[in-house]
Formats: structure tokens, sequence, C-alpha cells
């Protein structure tokens, strides 16, 4: 039987769906050059790292909600400029202002993660007391402060191609807080998340033209 005529046109190695990983390294790592900087794929060469083993620099945020998360890249466009002479207008819709976003739910709401997620100063321990006066039990402690200035991380999110299990590895060098609310429902009747945007600030001492806000990393499907 002849190929559809629409199958013919549908490369599935191109079409990716899948769970994301979301991954964070504290401003000063070295951005990565290669995608095993951040996570070693299923093929890992030389066989002398695991596979899928997040690198020493990078963390895991952990589990997200269903709706995965989003990337957005959005611009300003000029509105242009009237000339006497011309029925249209000059520059009309030339980008001005590009900026990059990400967000996602996330879903372990351990302290530490609120820490990051709310933009608090870092917890205190408090050993056990069981002898008095405080007779307490071990915990932490985190103060709900009001910086006055958010905290730059390298982000990164992963996706796994469902078939052939090539990696694509999405990069920012400056990701921040964004300001939309980061609410946190407790209820019995569901699961404790922790929504979150992050603005993905352009670097100013990379070009414009060569990743300020950073790359994508796609491993090729074998």
């Amino acid at each position: 039987m002849a190929s559809s005529y629409l199958s013919s046109v549908v490369e599935s190695d191109n079409v990716w769906k899948g769970p994301c990983r979301l991954l964070w390294a504290a401003a000063g790592t070295s951005f990565p050059g290669v995608l095993e900087s951040v996570i070693q794929p299923k093929t890992v060469a030389g066989g002398h790292l695991e596979a899928y083993a997040v690198s020493a620099d990078w963390n895991d945020f952990g589990g997200t909600s269903e709706d995965g998360v989003t990337i957005t890249r959005e611009f300003e466009a000029e509105d242009g400029i009237p000339v006497d002479q011309l029925n249209y207008n000059l520059f009309e819709g030339d980008p001005t202002n590009w900026q990059m976003r990400m967000a996602a739910t996330l879903l372990e709401t351990d302290y530490q993660n609120l820490v990051m997620g709310w933009e608090l100063p870092t917890a205190r321990t408090l050993a056990v007391d069981a002898s008095g006066p405080d007779y307490n039990v071990a915990q932490k402690r985190v103060d709900f402060s009001a910086p006055t200035k958010l905290t730059e991380r390298l982000m990164a999110a992963v996706q796994q191609h469902p078939e052939t299990d090539a990696l694509r590895v999405f990069v920012f060098r400056k990701a921040v807080l964004g300001a939309e609310g980061m609410e946190m429902q407790l209820s019995g009747g569901t699961v404790t998340g922790l929504a979150q945007s992050w603005m993905c600030k352009a670097d100013p001492d990379v070009d414009q033209l060569l990743g300020a806000f950073g790359k994508l990393f796609e491993e090729d499907a074998v």
C-alpha cells in the first residue's frame, strides 16, 4: 500500500512530547558548552558516567504539575515611522525588546524549594531540645523577609524524546523570579504545589546575536 499523502511529510523524530526536568545552578557556574555539562544522555561517551546523571553544579527542582514547564519567547514590535511620500510605515513590526520567561508549578514544596521560590533567606536549623527550656523537636526555621534584590541563577529545562530517547536542553544564563503571584494552596483535597515564573534575562556581557539569553542543546537522534 502506498504511503498516505499526509504521513509522507511527517518526521516523527521532530515531534516532541514528554515530561520535563527543571534544573538550576548557582550564579557563577560556568555556562555549558555541551549538554553533558548539564546532564548525561542515555548513551554516555566513554561509559564513565551514569546515564541521565545531573552534573555536579546543577540541582533538580523535583516533580512538577502535569502542565509541565512553559517557555515563552516574545518581543515588542515597532509601530513604524510614517512617511508622507509612502503609503506604509517604515520599520513597522521590527522587534525592539526581546523577552524570555519560564513557568512551572513545583510539587516538591520542601523548605529548600520555598527558600528559592519565595526569595527567602537561608533556613536556620534548630536542634532538638528534649530537656528544656524550649522542649522543641528538630526543625528548620525560615524568615519571611522583604529582599530588595532578586537572586540570579542559571536554569535549564530538559526534555527527552519519547521514541529516540534523545535529550534537548534549554539553558538560560540569568533567571530571576517573576513578579507574578507565587501562590501555594494548602488543602486536604489537592497537592500543595508552588506556582512559579522566572524572567530569563539577557546577559549584557554576551553578544546579543550569540545567545545572550541562553542556548538550546539538542542531541542528534541515532
